[in-house]
């Protein structure tokens, strides 16, 4: 546009010293002046645009225009409304630009998270695996040492129990959405919920990594929810519960433990692990 003098309007004729050539030089240095002048302040907004400021930044930039075409009304120049229009959406697809950015980076930091949880979660069945084998090769050894029916009985018992464990450890192995979803809180983050999964053999082994971070107060867990699909659980939470998120990167939120429950348990409908009895439903 630039290129071919459409940024700006000629409106009438201006002279200078009785001279038109002085006059249009003048102009179109007026003209320069007005486009650096909006120029400067697009890029300031186009550099601070959110999701939440966008409307007003678009108010103010067309406020900025309205007040520089004032100034060059006198000498009959203003930059052109179409120029106007296009920066309007060049600060849209700027914000577009921004938000698909932020969504690519969330996306591969979710990657990440599911990967290191996978890769944790290989390392602790595999040495449950490894384990659970060398108790039923003994329990197969007691078994041929047996030297009555109620002994044999109490080791096909426990030879059972372990044949579960085998299938749960490879049914976790294999479904790579299942795990754990968990509510904890801390009095070190007073009215705070972190409302997150972990896909480890056991949530307490994520429970206490979290509170060995920084916290002075460990967190205390409330609740579990296993699912087999825990990061679409988990994603459904923080959607019910987006308004009281305190960072959108964070799996915080400001509401009461009982809340989280209440909405796993009347919205969600999920089975829960109660481990706070304050939290716990009166048995009939």
């Amino acid at each position: 546009m630039y290129s071919d003098n459409k940024t700006c309007d000629i409106c009438k004729s201006y002279t200078v010293n009785n001279s038109v050539s002085k006059g249009k030089q003048l102009q179109k240095e007026y003209c320069t002046n007005l486009l650096g002048a909006y120029n400067i302040y697009f890029e300031k907004k186009k550099k601070s645009i959110t999701e939440n400021n966008f409307s007003r930044s678009i108010e103010l930039l067309d406020n900025t225009y309205i007040r520089l075409n004032k100034r060059g009304k006198m000498i009959g120049v203003s930059i052109s409304n179409l120029y106007h229009e296009r920066c309007k959406k060049l600060l849209r697809l700027s914000l577009d630009y921004k938000l698909a950015k932020e969504q690519e980076r969330k996306e591969l930091r979710e990657q990440k998270r599911r990967l290191k949880e996978q890769e944790q979660l290989i390392l602790e069945m595999s040495r449950l695996k490894k384990k659970l084998e060398e108790e039923k090769k003994a329990m197969d050894i007691a078994f041929d040492k047996a030297l009555t029916d109620t002994e044999r009985e109490e080791i096909k018992s426990k030879i059972a129990d372990i044949d579960k464990r085998m299938a749960d450890a490879d049914y976790r192995l294999a479904n790579t959405k299942s795990g754990w979803l968990y509510i904890i809180s801390s009095p070190s983050l007073p009215n705070l919920v972190k409302v997150g999964v972990s896909r480890r053999e056991s949530p307490w082994t994520r429970v206490r990594e979290l509170s060995s971070s920084s916290l002075p107060i460990p967190f205390k867990a409330h609740c579990f929810v296993f699912s087999d699909d825990c990061f679409e659980l988990e994603s459904a939470m923080h959607k019910y519960f987006d308004a009281q998120r305190v960072n959108k990167d964070r799996e915080f939120f400001a509401i009461t433990p009982q809340q989280a429950i209440d909405a796993l348990k009347d919205h969600f409908k999920v089975n829960i692990w109660y481990v706070d009895d304050e939290y716990a439903p009166d048995e009939d």
